[in-house]
């Protein structure tokens, strides 16, 4: 078994065991039922921002002006600013109109695991599952002529070497996202879900924090530096730690909100 192979393998017991583990953690730690509905609104907010309407604002944006992808520098601006946009817009709807601005603990985590189920399907799994069935058929010889059932030859050498290419990590790197996922999304949930009294300065705070997220998971991957996957994981630490205080002081916000109607 190489080691291209183990790390694959990991990263497909990370997708299955980040989420079991997190729910098992919520339910019996913190005593957060599971509620699907939340789930399915943590999914599909998720999935229209960072797909269906970043996709189909981008393309008419970019038909408009097609100056900003003649350079990469530019068109990497564009695209962190313009995701930002969508995804804190996506969250505001999301918390007005489907949570009336009242967002509990429950109702963050079960958002939060959707959306890392939404970024988990739509982008890691058929990664990891890609990364495996390269491996294994590499070893037992039939990967070129799998690929042949739908490529030609050049297209099918093509494919082999783009993979062959591939760094080690980065058949680890699919796993490590899903928990970046998670503990990015947390962050981001923890702190629109609370009050600030001055909400201009929410706003642009959650705006340059979720650019740099966006910058730091598009840009940390192995392909580019060689020890990203450490990186992200430290940084998904730092994420994790920022969301824990946030979702602790949200919580005895609304507490001293509920003793004072009380009295």
């Amino acid at each position: 078994m190489t080691v291209k192979l183990v790390l694959a393998i990991i990263s497909t017991i990370l997708m299955v065991g980040i989420p079991v583990g997190l729910i098992i953690y919520m339910r019996k730690k913190r005593k957060v039922k599971i509620r699907p509905l939340y789930i399915l609104s943590g999914i599909v907010t998720c999935f229209l921002c960072k797909d269906v309407v970043l996709n189909l604002i981008g393309n008419i944006i970019l038909q408009i002006l097609p100056v900003l992808n003649s350079n990469q520098v530019i068109y990497a601006v564009f695209l962190t600013i313009l995701s930002t946009i969508v995804y804190l817009t996506g969250l505001f709807i999301l918390k007005r109109y489907i949570y009336k601005n009242d967002i509990g603990f429950e109702e963050l985590i079960n958002v939060t695991l959707g959306m890392m189920f939404a970024e988990m399907l739509g982008s890691y799994i058929m990664t990891d599952i890609s990364n495996i069935i390269f491996i294994i058929q590499s070893q037992d010889g039939t990967l070129y002529e799998n690929l042949l059932l739908t490529l030609n030859a050049e297209q099918a050498q093509a494919v082999i070497a783009s993979y062959e290419s591939m760094p080690t990590g980065y058949y680890l790197y699919p796993g490590i996202m899903v928990f970046v996922s998670f503990c990015s999304n947390y962050l981001m949930m923890s702190l629109i879900s609370r009050d600030f009294s001055k909400p201009i300065y929410k706003v642009l705070g959650l705006f340059i924090l979720y650019a740099v997220i966006y910058l730091v998971q598009s840009f940390t991957n192995p392909l580019i530096i060689d020890y990203a996957n450490p990186m992200l994981f430290i940084f998904a630490g730092i994420l994790l730690l920022s969301a824990e205080a946030n979702s602790a002081v949200m919580l005895g916000e609304k507490n001293d909100k509920q003793r004072r109607k009380s009295n």
